[in-house]
């Protein structure tokens, strides 16, 4: 009798074991999933990543963390933020760490389901930019509106 319960514990501890060992799996096998499909929409964006960058640590001034040194095809970075302000073709935009001064050039191509203008942007707007980085300072090469979500 005492083996047969010596032996149930060992396969409770058994089994407990190998679903909290499956679990902790799965939460890695899900970040990776989401890192991966996160990398391929910002690649397909803005082009492909440089050599050594990766997208995760960031090195946007403020440390934007996830979007880190993206191709723009220039070799430029990218990031989201939310247009705090505009004056003329500089935008103030806010990111999850800090605010970041977007210059808009003749080159900037802005994107809204259609080609789009500075004169269609407005405070509030939440943005995807891509571009040169210079200090705390970027030329935007481009610039995508981010829909609301009704």
């Amino acid at each position: 009798m005492k083996k047969n319960v010596v032996w149930i514990v060992i396969a409770v501890v058994l089994v407990i074991g190998a679903g909290v060992g499956g679990y902790f799996l799965g939460v890695n096998q899900g970040k990776s999933q989401t890192a991966s499909a996160r990398d391929q929409f910002m690649t397909e964006r803005f082009g492909n990543t440089q050599p050594g960058t990766g997208t995760t640590g960031g090195s946007m001034p403020g440390g934007q963390g996830f979007v880190g040194r993206l191709g723009t095809g220039q070799g430029g970075q990218a990031t989201i933020g939310t247009i705090k302000e505009i004056q003329g073709n500089t935008l103030i935009v806010s990111t999850a760490q800090s605010e970041l001064k977007v210059e808009i050039d003749d080159n900037t191509s802005i994107t809204m389901f259609a080609e789009g203008s500075v004169s269609d942007l407005k405070a509030g707007d939440r943005i995807t930019i891509g571009g040169q980085v210079q200090g705390d300072s970027m030329t935007a090469t481009q610039i995508q509106l981010i829909p609301e979500m009704q």
